[in-house]
Order: structure tokens, then C-alpha cells, then sequence
């Protein structure tokens, strides 16, 4: 296993894999603390009418074999495409692996029930979706984080591989990219989810229609940086390790919801769960991940997965990439300036210069 200087992964199955060391730039520790961010006026954030991406770029599903590239992912961050689907990314032993370790994990948790998903860390931990309280989710992040890094002792860790390379391609052109920070600390990463065909909800969904960039919007965020990557679009990468022979499918919908769409009785306030009704007659798109994709899609537009059917298990890892504004003013004239969400880094280094010259992740 090894990283190519052309920005691909090489995928040939090594008999005896060496231990891949995490990159040390994704942990290493602060020297200084940032500023805290300050709190955000949802009102003024969140637009009053459903907004969308223009017709032709939700249609183009961008695609690969054999290779991941990151420029690829950042046409997804831009708005040229809503999806990035490289197939067959990954090896498919390495896949079973880690599909065997995490069913097996002592760290397993369930946290949902309707429908029924599984993840890694410690009873209440896991991603900001399943801990609404900040402090608690940061306090926990080193353990949920290491207890992730346990399913990769001796093989690839495909993520933390890919996320290497989107750093050094955003070094070329001097951009950051990083993990997001509360204060001195560091957030959680790499969410890993697992699902049956048992515990589905009355839709037959492994995950209910949502989007992902509201829960940064929640009172409890307050104060951590990612708040600072609104309302610039936001993508979310994820590793296939597994699915099921049927079922699965990845939904996207052309819709990003308004403010008054966060009010409906079932949606969460993290912006979970939107009725099927809600979402009738928006164009819509899906694909089906296999074991060994890597996949991107636009995260702040509504999207569902379908529940997995038959034999095996649907698992995957996953982290949100935003790129940051570093203050209120700016995320304001984003959202006058690219009402579309359109906007290119070309377009915003030369509006804003070193305003916009970080990218965070997260999960």
C-alpha cells in the first residue's frame, strides 16, 4: 500500500501490510489557541426559501476506477458536480477486514435505534449528530478517534490516506486544510457507521432523509469553528467497506431546506428526518456504493440511504469538508454573493485573498 506522487491510491493487496502510521499534520497538537468563534444569529443565517444547485451540476456524477482524486472532490465543494464516485478504491480483503473487526469491536454502540445504526466510541459518543452537547463530544473524541484507528492495526487506513492527499494538493495552491478545533482541542474525524437489514424505520431507510450542515447551526455549537464554514456548501467523503447484495442506495435530493423547513414537527433539530412527502416531486439522483468505493457527495442537500436487504452488512466511514469564512461579514456576502452556491476558490481568493484559506473537516 502506498501513496503515488500522481494524487492515486495503490490498491494491490500486500501479503504481510505494514502498519500505516496516521499522518501526523490530521493529530498533531496545538502550539497556540485559536480565537473562539463567536455565536451565530441563525436567523440571519438560514435562507427563508428552499434553494438548489443549478440543474446541469446536480446532474453530473463525476467517476473514477481504480482511483481516487482529489481534485475530483473539490469540483463536489465548488458546485460543478453533486457527486464524486470512485469505484473500486479500495481492497476488497482489507474491506472484509475491517467490515469483521468492527461487528466484532468492543467498542461497538448502538446509537439509534429507528432505524437501527451501529458506530464506534463510548456509550452517548460518536459524531456531533449523536452528541448534541459540545463539551461532551470533544471530551470524548480521542477515545471514539482511537477506537476507530483499532479496525486498521496492520492495513490501510484508506481515509486518513485520502485526506493526506487532499492536503498536499491544497498545499500546492496554498491552502490549509486541517482538522476543525474547538478552542485547544481537536474534533472527531472519522465517523464509522455499520447497518443490518433488522431495525429499519417504517420507510425501509438505513438513514432518513437529512441534510448535514444544519447540526452546526445548533445553540450547543456555539463557539466551535466549523460554525465558521457557514453557508458555504459542505461535502461529505465517506469509505464503503461494505454492503449488502441489495439495498443501499445513496439518495440525493436537489433541495437545500429553508428556515421555516427546520420547524416541521418530525424533522430534529439537528435536521433529521424530513418526511418522504416533503421531498415528492424534487429531481433526485442515487447510486449504489459496492465494498471498495470511495464516494462524495454535497452533504447540505438533502439525501437518505435506503435500507440494506439480504446477506451481510452496510458499513461505512465518513468526515465533512467545508471550507472556512473567517468572519461573520464574510459568511453574510457568501450568501448574498452565491445565492446558487456556486462559487469557485478562484472566485474567492480574489474577494476575500487569505479570508479563505482554510479547509475544515470533521464528523
Amino acid at each position: 500500500m502506498h501513496m503515488s506522487t500522481t494524487g492515486t491510491i495503490s490498491t494491490s493487496l500486500n501479503p504481510s501490510p505494514p502498519v500505516v502510521d496516521i499522518d501526523p499534520m490530521l493529530l498533531a497538537p496545538l502550539t497556540t489557541s485559536p480565537r473562539r468563534a463567536p455565536a451565530l444569529d441563525v436567523s440571519t443565517l438560514r435562507s427563508r426559501a428552499p434553494s438548489a444547485m443549478p440543474e446541469k451540476a446536480f446532474a453530473n456524477v463525476l467517476r473514477d476506477e481504480g482511483t481516487f482524486d482529489p481534485r475530483k472532490l473539490l469540483s463536489v465543494l465548488e458546485g460543478k458536480a453533486s457527486i464524486y464516485w470512485a469505484k473500486r478504491v479500495m481492497s476488497a480483503e482489507h474491506c472484509a477486514l475491517i467490515t469483521q473487526r468492527f461487528r466484532r469491536s468492543r467498542h461497538r454502540i448502538t446509537y439509534a435505534v429507528k432505524p437501527l445504526i451501529y458506530t464506534l466510541g463510548v456509550p452517548g459518543g460518536g459524531s456531533l449528530f449523536t452528541v448534541k452537547d459540545l463539551r461532551k463530544y470533544l471530551s470524548q473524541a480521542p477515545e471514539t478517534q482511537r477506537a476507530t484507528f483499532e479496525l486498521f492495526d496492520g492495513i490501510p487506513n484508506y481515509l486518513d490516506l485520502t485526506l493526506a492527499q487532499i492536503r498536499a494538493a491544497l498545499e500546492k495552491v496554498g491552502v490549509v486544510f486541517r482538522v476543525a478545533r474547538f478552542e485547544d482541542r481537536q474534533a472527531f474525524y472519522s465517523i464509522v457507521r455499520g447497518w443490518g437489514e433488522a431495525g429499519l424505520d417504517g420507510d425501509g431507510l438505513a438513514a432518513r432523509i437529512h441534510e448535514d450542515r444544519d447540526q452546526i447551526l445548533h445553540p450547543l455549537q456555539d463557539g466551535f469553528e466549523v460554525q465558521a464554514t457557514y453557508p458555504n456548501p459542505q461535502v461529505s467523503m465517506n469509505c464503503c467497506y461494505g454492503n449488502t447484495e441489495q439495498g443501499g442506495e445513496l439518495t440525493l435530493y436537489n433541495m437545500i431546506p429553508s428556515r421555516d423547513d427546520f420547524a416541521l414537527e418530525e424533522v430534529e433539530a439537528f435536521g433529521y428526518g424530513f418526511p418522504r412527502s416533503f421531498v415528492e416531486g424534487v429531481p433526485s439522483l442515487s447510486i449504489r456504493p459496492e465494498t471498495g468505493d470511495m464516494f462524495v457527495l454535497r452533504s447540505d442537500l438533502l439525501h437518505s440511504v435506503a435500507g440494506p436487504r439480504g446477506d451481510g452488512y452496510r458499513m461505512t466511514a465518513a468526515t465533512l469538508i467545508a471550507i472556512k469564512s473567517e468572519t461573520a461579514e464574510h459568511r453574510g456576502e457568501f450568501a448574498s454573493r452565491y445565492p446558487d452556491l456556486r462559487q469557485r476558490y478562484g472566485e474567492m481568493e480574489r474577494r476575500f485573498g487569505d479570508k479563505t484559506r482554510t479547509v475544515l473537516f470533521w464528523s
